[in-house]
């Protein structure tokens, strides 16, 4: 009888200690990681990127996020933390597109992996046009205008250029030379005491934006010749009126 209670004691005994083994097990099993991350982000080049992320996980060890290019472009300096990928868009030549393979691991090697697209703009900066000159200048004097065309975009093609008069007494003789970046001409004799001549620079890039630069020059008249174009006129038509009086008188006393 005693034998029987002791039995049964130790058979008890066995099935809490195996109860608590299994127990145990249990709350040590390893679980993967858990990786939240949005699919798509898009940035602009020139600035400052940060795609953020979560990992989930059972709390025993640590998490390491790692990252693997899949397409596009591997200009982009990378960088994985425990919360976000960081990164700088540089100056690009047109909009492109990266896609990702990012990673957590954990301690015990699990891992989870999301594919994440990010969307580079190219942003078109139109030329910038400086020009240089004289603001008054004489009639019948030799001009000439130079100015500076910067292209913003450092892989972009150099602009074309362009000039054209828009306004003031006529220029014959305008040229060009956009390889000098200047253009000539002589300010030809006026008819009035000054007169606004007005050029317009046109600039284009390779995708078509465009700047322009307004260029505008007074012409003066020189004073002596100007009285001479007024004067001689002026003489003859006294001239004539005087020969038209004398011939009337004569024509009377006779």
């Amino acid at each position: 009888m005693r034998i029987s209670k002791l039995a049964k004691r130790i058979g008890s005994l066995f099935l809490i200690t195996g109860l608590v083994a299994c127990g145990s097990g249990s709350e040590d099993k390893n679980e993967a990681p858990q990786l939240t991350v949005a699919g798509e982000f898009t940035f602009n080049e020139n600035t400052s990127a940060n795609i953020p992320f979560s990992v989930s996980d059972d709390n025993d060890g640590s998490i390491t996020p790692t990252l693997e290019v899949i397409s596009g472009s591997s200009l982009l300096d990378l960088s994985a933390s425990s919360s976000g990928i960081s990164f700088s868009v540089p100056e690009i030549h047109e909009n492109q597109v990266v896609e990702l393979r990012l990673t957590a691991t954990d301690n015990e090697g699990l891992t989870d992996s999301e594919t994440v697209t990010i969307n580079l703009n190219h942003i078109n900066k139109a030329p910038i046009i400086t020009s240089s000159y004289e603001n008054e200048v004489d009639e019948m004097t030799a001009v000439t205008v130079s100015y500076t065309v910067t292209e913003e975009d450092e892989l972009d093609d150099a602009p074309s250029v362009s000039v054209a008069q828009i306004d003031g007494i006529e220029v014959t003789d305008l040229v060009h030379d956009a390889t000098v970046e200047s253009f000539s001409f002589a300010i030809p004799l006026l008819t009035e005491v000054k007169d606004d001549l007005i050029f317009e620079i046109t600039a284009k890039d390779m995708h078509g934006e465009t700047s322009f630069e307004t260029v505008t020059i007074q012409a003066n008249a020189i004073v002596s010749q100007l009285n001479a174009n007024i004067i001689a006129p002026t003489n003859g038509m006294l001239h004539d009126a005087v020969t038209c009086l004398l011939y009337t008188s004569d024509a009377a006393d006779d």
